[in-house]
């Protein structure tokens, strides 16, 4: 093999590279309809407040629904009569394409409680809320955090710009 066919096999190698990283950056449609598609799920309140048992807790507790960091204008009412536990439903999944991420947030708690939310929309959430003493000692667990497609299509687009910089660098070419 001659040093032309290997500045080429690098050149082509280099674009495929390429190429695959930008398909996995690119959002992949499925056949059917992504702003149909309705997602649900649950909330629920812990009450963590047994070392102030003196702590005087809300009657209820509104749940209020953002969207990609906005108000829906969406809420839920929690309660002892309904379990502290709630579900908001009928949702939609994607916007534009993209995936909707939504949050939640406590409207009325007491003064004497803070509260922290763990979980996201494909899990449920969860809301402890907690006096002031016992806040301490909650223990949040860690989040596994995998190999995302982004990270693969980042190592490939790596990949492609070091083979055009050794292509590049390559004395010969202007004989290719």
């Amino acid at each position: 093999m001659n040093k032309r066919n290997n500045v080429s096999t690098v050149l082509i190698l280099a674009v495929f590279f390429f190429l695959f990283s930008l398909t996995l950056f690119l959002p992949v449609r499925a056949f059917a309809d992504e702003s149909a598609e309705k997602i649900s799920f649950d909330v629920n309140i812990v009450w963590d407040d047994s070392q102030n048992p003196t702590c005087e807790r809300n009657e209820f507790i509104r749940v209020q629904l953002f969207a990609n960091d906005i108000d829906t204008g969406k809420e839920i009412t929690l309660s002892e009569s309904n379990d502290w536990k709630g579900t908001f439903s009928g949702l939609d999944k994607y916007v534009d394409g993209a995936e909707i991420d939504y949050s939640i947030s406590e409207c009325n708690l007491c003064d004497e409680y803070s509260c922290i939310v763990s979980g996201d929309a494909a899990e449920g959430f969860t809301i402890v809320n907690c006096s002031a003493i016992s806040c301490i000692s909650v223990v949040i667990d860690d989040v596994a955090v995998g190999i995302r497609p982004y990270h693969i299509a980042g190592l490939f687009l790596i990949l492609a710009v070091v083979l055009l910089i050794l292509l590049t660098g390559i004395k010969k070419l202007r004989h290719f």
